[in-house]
């Protein structure tokens, strides 16, 4: 595999997952780029590999330096979320307007490929009205937040300036995310499962498509090794929906007890008291990825890259499980 890969977002969840793969590939250069400092600045946070590169899409001074860098493939996993506290003006600025310059100089650099790692919720938040109850990539795009809006953006510019450059653009529209590193609903869901907390989840059969994180990687593994194996340049614009399991919210919640050797206590609620009690958490629990439903189902990456997930549900949970005991260990030793 001889050739230069951008990867940004490298200090986040899904870029340390990538950059963990990416790092040991024979032959590849890899490039490193987030929004922390790069190595050898100043303030470079010591909990992370360091950085080759620091990036900072709202600045366009800063996001033309990425034409000098020449990557064969910019994999942009970078992106700005309302839990990092961002509102509305900022992630268009990161994940649309970014997205945006990105691409554009990425060409200037003589790019082949360009990843984009979006969302599902491009196509809404609730596939219950869909046909089948499933979103696929034929379903209309249907944003309803601000954070969706600005991923789907960022994409339809990417993809215009590929498809206009002859470059092939990969649209990679994961399900949420699970897994070692993970923030956010699930990792508050497994804490509160931990301490032994009662849960209203236990009539919240609406199901949820989530993809482990290992799983997400080797699709991007696989596509970089695809692209390497080409003889010719390929200016596909291939659109990609990633799921690996599908499971009820309280079935969720039980073996997420389970893989923690914990009980699992839950209880019936109606939805109005849901509602209450996610006015009372001060916004921290998303009603919504309670009590919607969001079922993925996409044969496009299979029939493309011939891939199946490798790491089965259970066992995604086991290594969620081991993560979080050592993460609580190492917080404990430090106590």
């Amino acid at each position: 595999m001889a050739q230069t890969v951008l990867l940004t977002g490298a200090e986040g969840f899904v870029g340390r997952a990538l950059a963990r793969r990416l790092s040991v590939v024979p032959g590849l250069r890899l490039l490193r780029a987030g929004h922390e400092r790069a190595a050898g600045e100043a303030h470079c946070r010591s909990a992370a590999p360091p950085l080759d590169l620091h990036l900072e899409l709202r600045s366009e001074s800063s996001a033309r330096q990425v034409a000098g860098w020449n990557a064969d493939t910019v994999i942009h996993a970078a992106g700005c979320t309302p839990a990092t506290g961002a509102d509305a003006a900022t992630m268009d600025a990161v994940n649309h307007l970014g997205a945006e310059r990105l691409a554009r100089h990425s060409i200037r650099g003589g790019l082949r490929c360009f990843v984009f790692l979006s969302t599902v919720f491009a196509h809404g938040d609730d596939s219950a009205a869909c046909p089948g109850g499933v979103f696929t990539a034929a379903t209309p795009e249907s944003p309803t937040t601000a954070y969706a809006r600005s991923k789907q953006q960022g994409e339809h510019r990417a993809r215009a300036l590929c498809a206009a450059a002859g470059v092939r653009c990969v649209i990679l529209r994961p399900a949420p995310l699970y897994g070692p590193g993970m923030k956010g609903n699930m990792l508050r869901l497994l804490r509160a499962i931990d301490r032994g907390w009662p849960l209203p989840l236990a009539a919240c059969r609406n199901r949820r498509s989530i993809l482990f994180i290992d799983n997400l990687v080797d699709v991007v593994m696989r596509l970089l090794a695809e692209e390497e194996a080409s003889a010719e340049d390929d200016a596909r614009q291939d659109v990609w929906l990633l799921s690996d399991h599908t499971v009820a919210v309280a079935d969720l919640a039980r073996d997420m007890a389970a893989a923690l050797g914990r009980p699992c206590r839950l209880l019936f609620a109606p939805r109005p008291l849901l509602r209450l009690a996610a006015k009372w958490s001060g916004g921290r629990l998303d009603i919504g990825g309670l009590t919607r439903t969001l079922v993925v189902r996409d044969e496009a990456v299979t029939t493309a890259l011939g891939w199946r997930p490798a790491v089965s549900y259970q066992e995604g949970l086991r290594r969620l499980a081991a993560w979080y005991r050592a993460q609580a260990a190492a917080v404990d030793g430090r106590d």
